[in-house]
């Protein structure tokens, strides 16, 4: 789930909005743990 919007005052939240709009192209992959990878590619 990608967060849609914030407040001006949330202290987080802005990740993956920051990296849909910047990368190229990009996933997320699920780990143990409840743990998560996110990778991405940005082409100069």
């Amino acid at each position: 789930m990608i967060p849609t919007h914030g407040s001006a005052w949330d202290e987080g939240g802005r990740g993956l909005l920051m990296v849909r709009e910047l990368a190229d192209r990009w996933g997320a992959l699920r780990g143990e743990g409840g743990c998560h990878t996110v990778w991405f590619e940005v082409v100069r």
